[in-house]
């Protein structure tokens, strides 16, 4: 007998950790022949980009800074800061 699945399968990926990760599907046959697919490669971002708003998730724009990720976005309120920045090399954007 032989049997087959024509579909697709989902994953829900929602509580895997952020990073890359490689798929491949082995088959083996009753014969015990061994068929591969070819590697997929994918990444999981489930917690980026954020929006990180000052005052309200941090007090300072530098905190905020300080807790970003590439790719995120550091938004401030109206207001008056008096701080210094270090951007600490990392790629976001700063807007109001």
């Amino acid at each position: 007998m032989r049997s087959f699945y024509d579909g697709e399968v989902l994953w829900n990926t929602l509580d895997w950790a952020d990073g890359n990760y490689i798929i491949q599907v082995k088959a083996i046959d009753a014969y015990e022949n061994l068929g591969l697919s070819e590697v997929i490669w994918f990444a999981i971002w489930n917690n980026r980009p954020r929006v990180i708003w000052v005052p309200d998730d941090h007090e300072t724009i530098q905190a905020a800074i300080r807790a970003s990720e590439d790719g995120d976005t550091v938004r401030v309120r109206e207001g008056t800061y008096h701080e210094g920045l270090r951007l600490m090399g990392k790629n976001y954007y700063i807007g109001k």
